[in-house]
């Protein structure tokens, strides 16, 4: 897929961003001087960047999730989030 963004910079929004999906595709974004909204629930995600927010929210919370998505306004959201305790 193709975007072309003239002037802002592209904003990205990743659920799941401390996991090994999530966490990859922030690098990438950050190496392309993309600003990152990364939502995390378990574990605090391991890099620190000018152009990264991290947000710590259970996504099953919609409320919360939806007014992120309304204050955030991002380009483009990365559903990399998942359930992993599937025997619990």
């Amino acid at each position: 897929m193709l975007m072309i963004f003239l002037g802002d910079v592209m904003r990205l929004l990743v659920t799941g961003g401390s996991g090994l999906l999530g966490f990859k595709i922030i690098e990438r974004a950050l190496a392309k001087k993309w600003n990152v909204v990364a939502v995390y629930n378990s574990y605090e995600i391991p890099l620190e960047n000018e152009r990264l927010r991290k947000v710590k929210l259970d996504i099953s919370n919609t409320l919360f999730l939806e007014d992120l998505i309304l204050k955030v306004r991002p380009d483009v959201v990365v559903h990399a989030a998942a359930y992993t305790d599937v025997d619990g």
